[in-house]
């Protein structure tokens, strides 16, 4: 059984987005056999994101445990009605 108290969640730091493109490499390679060219499709937008997004309506987060990054979501706007 899953303790959640043993979790944190916080908001992503700049040090975060290698970690981000990395496990997006490592899992989305295992699960559906995507090759190295992927993390760059993921690092060129996750960049852009980081250096561009509204404060109020964006925003990454990522899940610790025991000080160590285990997971992550975000919200991205489209358009000033879709995320």
């Amino acid at each position: 059984m899953t303790n959640y108290k043993d979790y944190k969640i916080r908001d992503y730091r700049v040090d975060d987005i290698n970690w981000i493109v990395e496990t997006h490499g490592v899992v989305y390679g295992k699960e559906y056999g995507f090759d190295s060219t992927f993390p760059s499709y993921v690092s060129n937008p996750l960049n852009a994101f980081h250096k561009s997004r509204n404060l109020e309506k964006e925003c990454i987060w990522i899940a610790e445990k025991n000080n160590k990054n285990v997971g992550v979501i975000a919200i991205a706007s489209v358009d000033d009605d879709t995320a």
